[in-house]
C-alpha cells in the first residue's frame, strides 16, 4: 500500500480533522514550506515524523486541510473541477466527486474521475483530492 492509499484509508477512518492529520496531508502532497532556519517542511518531516510534526504545525504555517473547506480545496490536482458535492442517505455524509474533463469536452463526466465520501466535509474533499493525485 502505498503511503498516499494509506493516508486515504486514515482519513476515511477518522472521527475528525486534526493537526496531525494536516501534517501527514502537507508531508504527502510534498508542501513546500520553510522555517525561519531555512529547512524544508518535508525534510524534517522525514526526520521527526507526524507525531512531532503535528506539536509544530502552526509554526510552520500548515493549512488546516483536515477541518477546512477552503484549505482542503487547495488540495484539489491542476486542472480538476469540482464535479459534484452532495450529503448522502439521511445526511450522514458528504460525497464528493471531482473530475478532470477532457479538453475538448466542456462536461464534467466526461475524462477521469475521483471521488470520496465522509461524515466531514473537508475530509471527503481531501480524501477525493488525494484519490485524485493517483488515478
Amino acid at each position: 500500500m502505498t503511503d498516499t492509499a494509506s493516508l486515504i484509508e486514515t482519513l476515511e477512518y477518522a472521527h475528525a480533522g486534526s493537526r496531525g492529520l494536516d501534517v501527514r496531508i502537507a508531508a504527502c502532497v510534498k508542501l513546500d514550506r520553510k522555517d525561519i532556519h531555512g529547512r524544508r517542511f518535508v525534510d524534517v518531516f522525514e526526520r521527526f515524523g507526524w507525531e512531532q510534526m503535528a506539536k509544530e504545525a502552526d509554526s510552520w504555517c500548515i493549512p488546516h486541510f483536515s477541518t477546512s473547506f477552503d484549505a482542503a480545496e487547495t488540495l484539489f490536482p491542476e486542472r480538476w473541477v469540482l464535479a459534484r458535492l452532495r450529503r448522502g442517505p439521511q445526511h450522514r455524509e458528504y460525497q464528493i466527486k471531482l473530475s478532470l474533463p477532457v479538453p475538448e469536452s466542456t462536461s464534467p463526466k466526461e475524462g477521469r474521475q475521483s471521488a470520496g465520501r465522509h461524515a466531514k466535509l473537508p475530509l471527503a474533499l481531501c480524501i477525493a483530492s488525494l484519490r485524485a493525485t493517483i488515478a
